[in-house]
């Protein structure tokens, strides 16, 4: 599992909110490590299903932080709204 506190979420901190970053960092990795000659990581291999996984967590985060200022609609407006149409 990915260690929140090392994640470098900066480029993220005014668009997601913290829980959009825990919700990545929750994704089961299985990482393998490339290391240079002194030992030092400088590349990580993820199996193509966690490196997809991973990847539509971000797209959602985008959305996310997209649509963050977008007001909301309650859920009894929205029932209202979809009585009145004939939807429900």
């Amino acid at each position: 599992m990915l260690d929140v506190d090392s994640l470098n979420a900066q480029p993220f901190a005014d668009k997601a909110t913290e829980r959009g970053v825990r919700a990545i960092a929750s994704v089961n990795l299985h990482p393998q490590y490339i290391t240079d000659p002194e030992g030092d990581r400088v590349s990580v291999v993820l199996p193509i299903d966690e490196y997809r996984e991973l990847l539509e967590d971000l797209e959602d985060l985008a959305v996310v932080a997209e649509r963050r200022e977008q007001s909301s609609v309650s859920t009894a407006e929205l029932e209202a709204s979809l009585k009145a149409d004939g939807i429900l």
